[in-house]
């Protein structure tokens, strides 16, 4: 059948869905006639215009795009004022590196700030970096967080398996941290370095949660 002879088959009131009909019900009804007069192929592209012409034929929905563009970074405080997370400010028992400041330097030559500062500016978001007397590790952590630290000693391995050369302590929001990197990997490492920061200067355990 040509398409101008099935618009005006579908013109037709016995072929028209009843109200509120579903396509399902209607093809089911409408079917059976439709085979009597016409072969199998012109029943499908029957039923397939009427299901475009009579039906509301539902796209699959889209998923939205939730990537917020939250411009250049300036300071934790500014964002966080701007609802684009929470920064919670939690005690560091975990955070042991001030006893070693004076045995640090004697076998590294750097202090322990020069160490994680440095640790903190080479930190990568795709995983675990080195430097020469410190590390910013991805440490094992609970579903939905990424828990991140810096420690003492990198190609150096001081202290290493002593569970004592954690220096600062960073927990995000897993959903939120995958979210800034799509948005803009540079800005989400700028937040990060001023949480390690945060986390060092005031030794407490810095958490980035989604609003």
């Amino acid at each position: 059948m040509k398409k101008h002879e099935i618009e005006s088959l579908l013109n037709e009131k016995a072929y028209q869905p009843k109200k509120n009909e579903k396509v399902d019900d209607f093809n089911n009804r409408i079917g059976p006639k439709l085979a009597r007069k016409f072969d199998k192929n012109e029943v499908e592209e029957i039923l397939k215009q009427a299901k475009e012409r009579h039906f509301k034929v539902e796209k699959p929905e889209q998923k939205k795009d939730e990537t917020v563009d939250m411009g250049r970074f300036v300071s934790l405080k500014k964002d966080i004022e701007a609802g684009y997370y929470i920064v919670v400010e939690q005690g560091g028992a975990k955070i042991k590196t001030s006893q070693h400041a004076k045995d640090f330097k004697e076998k590294t030559g750097d202090t322990i700030g020069e160490a994680v500062l440095a640790a903190i500016n080479g930190l990568d978001t795709s995983g675990s970096s080195k430097e020469k007397n410190s590390r910013h590790d991805f440490q094992p952590s609970s579903p939905g967080v990424h828990n991140l630290q810096v420690q003492l000693g990198g190609s150096t391995d001081y202290r290493r398996g002593m569970g004592d050369t954690s220096a600062t302590l960073v927990v995000i929001n897993e959903e939120l941290f995958n979210a800034m990197r799509k948005a803009n990997n540079g800005r989400l490492k700028d937040v990060l370095k001023a949480a390690h920061k945060l986390s060092y200067n005031k030794q407490k355990k810095v958490e980035i949660q989604k609003k």
